[in-house]
């Protein structure tokens, strides 16, 4: 049964493949080489803007339903555009550290909801395959003299062309794939403001998770990396099989986390299992229910306020 499903969906299965492989590789060697300093930065980066990323792939996939509009998607690139500028003018203004910039790049460039509905095609999969090209390279040179900004841009690079070349593609082709568009995956967020800010939350929590992870070690690191990605291979197979339409799941995964936030302070390890749980709540779980949505907030809040 399982794998009739992999094989159904082989687009899906190839790509993930690739994505997997390379993300999973460009996040080790990057751990390995490089400071926990200068890595921290990265993954704390790519961790907390995980919530933007969330927040569009969920209103995305209720904004493009049953049909695929060009203008729609258009006018929504030029508003991420608009998005990015300001998040620099920001980070400018208050002389935040400009490597956690980069870690927008590639999460508001990068339209998931497009290969996802209308299909993965080759130029996908030659695209996400510069993730694995960049760990190899990075692994060979060994670029130890440079600096933190690049470093950091470095690992974030793959992810923008992948994400711009993505953009490019469909919205130029968007003709040979509008009979290919299924049906509605799920429904447009009626709460998007409490939403986002919601995914927010969690996301800074998660952030300071994986921070934490960090500075256990490499194996820590690795280990806990290996269980994101992992979630992340999945994901889109629970999309297409309408797991996150299921009323009760977002219950389940609160009980699941705040289980794991009691036992933490006896089994330090477990700390590695949370990062990916919140992942699961903020793709499948979040927006269904207000209440839940809190107590979860408060919880998480509470833990992180009792690891530091």
């Amino acid at each position: 049964m399982v794998l009739a499903k992999l094989f159904k969906n082989k687009d899906i299965l190839i790509f993930q493949i690739l994505n997997w492989s390379g993300t999973y590789l460009l996040y080790v060697v990057f751990l390995n080489l490089f400071s926990s300093n200068i890595f921290k930065k990265i993954a704390s980066g790519e961790i907390f803007v995980g919530a933007i990323g969330s927040f569009l792939i969920v209103q995305s996939l209720g904004r493009i339903e049953n049909k695929f509009n060009i203008k729609t998607e258009i006018i929504d690139l030029i508003y991420r555009f608009i998005f990015i500028l300001f998040i620099l003018v920001l980070f400018i203004l208050f002389k935040i550290d400009i490597e956690f910039w980069f870690a927008f790049l590639p999460v508001i460039f990068t339209p998931t909801h497009l290969p996802l509905i209308l299909g993965y095609t080759k130029t996908a999969y030659y695209l996400i395959s510069l993730k694995l090209i960049m760990a190899i390279l990075i692994y060979l040179i060994k670029p130890l003299y440079l600096g933190s900004i690049m470093i950091v841009f470095l690992y974030f690079l793959p992810g923008i062309i992948y994400g711009l070349g993505i953009y490019v593609f469909y919205l130029t082709k968007y003709k040979n794939y509008n009979n290919r568009v299924s049906e509605k995956s799920i429904n447009i967020s009626k709460k998007p403001f409490s939403h986002f800010i919601v995914a927010l939350i969690l996301s800074y929590v998660n952030a300071n998770v994986v921070s934490n992870v960090v500075d256990k070690g490499f194996y820590f690191g690795a280990l806990e990396r290996l269980l994101r990605s992992t979630y992340s291979f999945v994901y889109p197979y629970l999309v297409r099989n309408k797991l996150n339409t299921k009323k009760n799941i977002n219950y389940y995964i609160v009980i699941w986390l705040i289980v794991l936030y009691l036992f933490e302070y006896k089994i330090s390890f477990i700390l590695i299992f949370i990062p990916f749980s919140i992942d699961m709540y903020l793709t499948l779980g979040i927006n269904k229910n207000k209440k839940i949505d809190t107590i979860l907030v408060i919880f998480s809040l509470l833990f992180l306020w009792s690891i530091k």
